[in-house]
């Protein structure tokens, strides 16, 4: 309860536009310093959310907020004075890529690696057990073209397989090394113990796999229990979830986005009544989906945020600290198109089309809304 207290008091529950500075810039928002000085506004083209952190990259530039303890901002301080601004972590200057754990941040910066934060677990990758204030190279020269990463682990995929390091579902290890069962995943996506894949079909559509605890119903093989091999996600029939889009994973759920682009399929701690599965339908396609501690929210076509599930932080965006087992609506303006949402621990994060603004709702103790308080 004193958790979630804290949250109370130091969340927001209505969206808010990420770095209003300065202080007489208009409120529309879309002049978010993009240099040292702040004359000049930026564009973002990646969002990453994770644990109390928030990052996202113009340019090739990566920009953190939120947390930085253990280094986890990868700004060279490892104290535990919050950062509620963007704020770019020096020495990277063409990421593609960016993926967030609880703890520690990943970038592909032209196929190679880059990880700092916190290490203890082995998930950045160099090859120790220790935290890192500024970005350091991934050991053994990925090549990667795809990132991903879950609580405790950072996973990349190059022209041959996905490789992990880190602590998830039996794997064990600070350099990368396969995650069995999953090698051959067209889309991988972990989570704090478990970890989903998807395999492409005959019909162009996914069939979905997962591995690693069950206590929450989160693998969807209807049986309470860890598994250490791959086993199917199941539809509400009891049959293999096939006709996927694609998958996401939160702390101790997963969901589906089924072909009919609207349908979204949900296993484990993420709403009343998803631990033995229950579906959603939301009224515009789907173009994203985000999977946090125990709540869910979509982007859709239309340029419109959903979230449900838990809410006792503001994670959901509707102005209201109460929870809901029903898609709603995230109260920003309607005028916007939003492209993309992420949601993790306790807050949520959406980038507006063109990356003209990014918006931010929920717990805020460490900054991480990004607008300049806490």
């Amino acid at each position: 309860m004193r958790r979630a207290l804290a949250a109370l008091a130091m969340g927001c529950a209505v969206p808010q536009t990420l770095g209003r500075w300065p202080e007489d810039a208009p409120t529309a928002v879309t002049d978010v310093p993009a240099s040292d000085t702040g004359k000049l506004a930026r564009t973002y083209t990646t969002l990453a959310v994770g644990g109390s952190r928030t990052c996202a990259s113009s340019e090739g530039r990566v920009f953190c907020w939120g947390d930085p303890t253990g280094g986890g901002l990868g700004l060279d301080v490892v104290g535990s004075a919050a950062v509620a601004r963007p704020t770019a972590v020096p020495g990277v200057t063409s990421a593609d890529l960016i993926a967030m754990g609880e703890g520690h941040t990943c970038v592909v910066a032209r196929r190679r690696v880059f990880c700092w934060g916190d290490g203890a677990l082995g998930q950045l990758g160099d090859g120790r057990s220790e935290a890192r204030a500024t970005p350091g190279e991934v050991a053994g020269g990925l090549g990667a073209l795809a990132l991903v990463a879950g609580r405790h682990v950072t996973c990349a995929r190059d022209e041959a397989a996905w490789r992990c390091w880190g602590q998830l579902a039996g794997l064990t290890g600070a350099t990368p090394a396969a995650l069995r069962g999953f090698e051959a995943a067209t889309a991988l996506a972990p989570g704090a113990s478990h970890v989903c894949g998807a395999w492409r079909t005959a019909t162009g559509r996914f069939r979905v796999r997962c591995a690693g605890d069950n206590y929450q119903g989160q693998l969807g093989d209807d049986v309470v229990g860890a598994r250490e091999g791959a086993v199917d996600f199941l539809d509400e029939a009891g049959r293999p979830e096939v006709d996927a889009l694609g998958v996401a994973v939160g702390t101790g759920g997963t969901c589906v986005l089924r072909g009919d682009r609207r349908t979204v399929h949900c296993r484990g701690e993420v709403a009343e009544g998803a631990r033995a599965g229950r579906a959603w339908t939301l009224s515009g396609d789907v173009a994203g989906l985000s999977v946090g501690r125990a709540q869910v929210c979509a982007a859709t076509l239309a340029g419109d945020v959903w979230c449900w599930g838990n809410n006792t932080a503001g994670q959901l965006g509707d102005g209201t600290r109460d929870s809901s087992d029903v898609p709603t609506r995230a109260a920003i303006a309607p005028d916007r198109r939003f492209v993309e949402v992420i949601t993790d621990a306790g807050h949520t994060c959406a980038r507006e089309e063109g990356g003209r603004s990014l918006w931010c709702w929920g717990a805020n103790r460490s900054g991480q809304l990004g607008a300049g308080g806490t």
